[in-house]
């Protein structure tokens, strides 16, 4: 997924050559995948990064501060960030909800936004163990993101399985889900307790521009 994510940022960076990127991730979390991209503009592509983290979790904040110690995290929420107009030149949402009206008033008009997000089969076997009935959405529209304030620059999806090979390992992946809050916590606890399991993951990588017209920029 860092790989994906981090071939559509570089191609991005090299286009517009820029020395200096503003970069703001939405709905951060403990800031793994902010720390990569970080590292890959500011090491491996010698770019000055202006790097501001937001997530409504402060524990999760906590914990992405010792990360990146010299960049900006933030306690906000997505539908009201607390970034200047038109200010960043990258944006990003991680397995987010997405304020597209907020995110199109922070970039910039020659800015990308990257949005990753799970596809119909991601993680399929852990909802089977976790929910009685598990109903499967199509992707209907090639990209969730609305064509009001952005288009589409490029859709990856990014499928691969994987297996985790112990209780703990099952444990950790069902508390970094939403599932931890929404299976029941008898059936949390029976699949924490299987020996092994095998995973598909399945997802999305997609990189927009802003419209420019929007707000008459």
């Amino acid at each position: 997924i860092v790989d994906a994510c981090i071939s559509q940022i570089s191609h991005h960076a090299k286009s517009h050559q820029v020395p200096t990127i503003t970069y703001t991730d939405i709905a951060c979390g403990e800031g793994y995948y902010t720390q990569q991209f970080h590292n890959f503009l500011a090491r491996d592509m010698s770019l000055e990064c202006a790097l501001t983290g937001i997530d409504i979790s402060i524990p999760a904040i906590r914990t992405a501060a010792k990360r990146v110690k010299e960049a900006a995290w933030l306690v906000g929420n997505a539908f009201r960030l607390p970034v200047s107009d038109h200010s960043q030149s990258l944006v990003t949402h991680m397995f987010s909800r997405p304020c597209m009206s907020e995110a199109r008033r922070i970039i910039m008009n020659d800015g990308l936004l990257l949005d990753v997000s799970a596809g119909e089969n991601h993680l399929i076997e852990l909802r089977k163990h976790l929910y009685p009935d598990v109903k499967i959405k199509k992707r209907v529209e090639k990209t969730p993101i609305s064509n009001e304030d952005f288009e589409l620059l490029e859709d990856q999806r990014v499928s691969y399985t994987f297996t985790l090979n112990s209780k703990d390992a099952i444990l950790d992946l069902i508390t970094m889900t939403p599932h931890v809050w929404r299976a029941q916590r008898s059936e949390i606890e029976r699949t924490a307790e299987l020996r092994s399991l095998s995973l598909s993951c399945d997802v999305y990588v997609a990189s927009y521009k802003p419209k420019n017209h929007i707000n008459g920029n």
